[in-house]
């Protein structure tokens, strides 16, 4: 365990900039959500996929993917977990992931059916190192998620409610303007 929080940590500390191109989202996500469904495909976890057209953006596929890994697996150990310390019953294993087409870009909604976040830890969930899991977490996953979100001239917000579920979503512009050499970005 060690060893891993270490090489995180290193990982962490690393910076790269954003290799711009034209992506999909819908296809990045639907390839995070593959990925997630290789890994998990004992749990019974329903995931539900609800894309809209949209026309490519701009953005850096690979942490992009990243982003939209990072929160998924979030989920997934919403719905297949319990929260520390608290007897939340849990009704279903679902997670939604979709998309929709806004004035200035893309919205992505990665919404769960688990414990959810107690309202006092909302505000800390994207500080670097703060975790609620443990034993399994570094508490580095959702910080690096916001920063790659914020250099992507996007935002990312949390919506939860205890015994109902967490919706995460992710605005991204359809350009992202700025020399982008200079905007080094956390990789694990």
């Amino acid at each position: 365990r060690a060893r891993e929080i270490i090489r995180q940590l290193l990982e962490f500390a690393k910076k790269r900039p954003l290799e711009l191109t034209r992506v999909d989202v819908n296809d990045l996500l639907h390839e995070a959500v593959t990925l997630v469904c290789v890994q998990n495909k004992d749990a019974s976890i329903r995931i539900m996929e609800h894309y809209s057209p949209l026309p490519s953006i701009m953005g850096d596929p690979s942490q992009l993917k990243q982003v939209f890994l990072n929160i998924i697996n979030n989920s997934v150990q919403a719905v297949t977990g319990t929260v520390e310390d608290m007897e939340i019953p849990q009704k279903s294993k679902d997670i939604s992931v979709s998309t929709e087409m806004t004035e200035s870009g893309i919205s992505i909604k990665i919404r769960d059916t688990g414990h959810g976040i107690p309202g006092e830890l909302l505000p800390k969930i994207f500080e670097p190192f703060f975790t609620t899991k443990k034993e399994r977490g570094t508490g580095l996953g959702l910080s690096i998620t916001y920063k790659i979100i914020q250099n992507h001239k996007g935002k990312v917000e949390v919506e939860s409610e205890l015994g109902k579920g967490t919706m995460f979503t992710v605005y991204l512009p359809f350009q992202v303007e700025g020399n982008h050499r200079d905007h080094g970005v956390p990789i694990m």
